[in-house]
C-alpha cells in the first residue's frame, strides 16, 4: 500500500521570499539553499524510494525533513543547521494515498544507522553490567553473610533477607538468575543491525536512514530481500537514503541521484558508485571464470 503519494521541499523562490524580509541573512542557513539549488524540490514516492549519493549529497537532509513534516519522533540528534530549521520545515508539504484513513505519523517510523549503533552499544553495556553484578553475586553466594532476621518495616532489610534465603536453598546458577536475569542475547554487530531493523517494521510508511551501516554484504542482500518483499507483499512503503549497491538495485526501485548537480531520477546501473563496483569486478573477472 502506498501511504505517502508525494513530498514537496521549498523551492528556491519561496526561499527567496522568505529571506526577503531581513536586512540581511546569516551566512550559515543550512539547509536552506541547499536542496533548492540542486532543483530537488518534488519527490514523487513509489513503494520504494530511493535517495541516492555520496556524504554531503543531501540525502539525509531531505529525509530528516520528511519525518519532521509528518511529525515522525526521532531518538537521536540530526543537523538542524543553526537557523530557521523549523521555518524550513514549516514550508514543506506532502499528499497521503486518499484512501488512508488515519493521520500519516500513526503509520509511520524513521530508523537510523545511528539508533541502530546506539541499540548495539546499549546491550554491550548491558551485559557488562550484568557480569559485574554476576560475579558480585556469586561472591555472596559462595560466602554470604548470615541474616537472621529482618525488619517489616524497611524494604532493604527485607530484601536483603530475602538474598541470603534464596543462596541457601538455590543451586548458585539459579540464584543469579533468578536476582537479576539472563544477558541479552548477542550476535555480531550486523546480524543485530539486521535484526534491530526488521523487527521494527509491520505495516506502514518506513523512512531508513543509510541502514546499511554495519551491514555486511551478506545483510544487506538480507536486508534488499526483505524491503522488497515488504513493500510488495506486505503493506510497506520505505523511503531509503543509502549507498548501498543491493538496495540501490532492488527491483522496481525509485532512485533520485543527488550526487547529479541537478538531481535526476536514474536507473541503478546508471550510478557512479555501482560503476565503480563494476569496474572494479570486471578487472578481476579472469578469477571468476577459473
Amino acid at each position: 500500500m502506498m501511504y505517502l503519494d508525494s513530498f514537496k521541499l521549498p523551492t528556491a523562490s519561496q526561499e527567496e521570499g522568505f529571506f526577503g524580509r531581513f536586512l540581511s541573512v546569516p551566512a550559515e542557513i543550512y539547509p536552506w539553499r541547499f536542496l533548492s539549488t540542486k532543483g530537488f524540490t518534488d519527490i514523487d514516492c513509489e513503494p520504494i524510494t530511493i535517495l541516492y549519493g555520496g556524504n554531503g549529497c543531501g540525502k539525509s537532509t531531505a529525509l530528516n525533513a520528511i519525518a519532521q513534516t509528518i511529525g515522525i519522533e526521532r531518538t537521536t540528534l540530526f543537523n538542524r543547521g543553526v537557523f530557521y530549521y523549523d521555518d524550513f520545515i514549516a514550508q514543506c508539504s506532502y499528499k497521503t494515498n486518499p484512501l488512508l484513513k488515519v493521520p500519516l505519523v500513526e503509520v509511520s517510523s524513521m530508523i537510523t544507522s545511528d539508533e541502530v549503533f546506539d541499540s548495539i552499544l546499549d546491550t554491550r553495556k548491558s551485559n557488562a553490567q550484568h557480569d559485574l553484578k554476576s560475579a558480585a553475586l556469586a561472591d555472596f553466594y559462595d560466602d554470604p553473610t548470615p541474616v537472621r532476621g529482618f525488619d517489616c518495616d524497611n524494604p532493604a532489610s527485607m530484601d536483603r533477607y530475602i538474598q541470603y534465603a534464596n543462596s541457601t536453598r538455590k543451586s548458585k546458577r539459579s540464584f543469579i538468575r533468578g536476582e537479576i536475569g539472563d544477558k541479552r542475547r548477542t550476535f555480531s554487530n550486523g546480524e543485530t543491525a539486521y535484526l534491530r531493523i526488521i523487527k521494527n517494521i509491520s505495516e506502514g510508511l518506513y523512512l531508513l536512514d543509510e541502514p546499511e551501516n554495519s551491514l555486511s554484504a551478506r545483510w544487506q542482500s538480507k536486508l534488499a530481500e526483505f524491503i522488497k518483499m515488504s513493500a510488495y507483499s506486505c503493506d510497506c512503503q520505505f523511503i531509503i537514503a543509502t549507498h548501498s549497491p543491493f538496495l540501490l538495485g532492488i527491483e522496481g526501485a525509485k532512485i533520485y541521484n543527488l550526487d547529479e548537480e541537478y538531481v535526476t531520477i536514474s536507473e541503478w546501473h546508471e550510478l557512479e558508485s555501482t560503476k565503480l563496483y563494476y569496474d572494479l569486478f570486471r578487472k578481476l573477472d579472469d578469477k571468476y571464470q577459473r
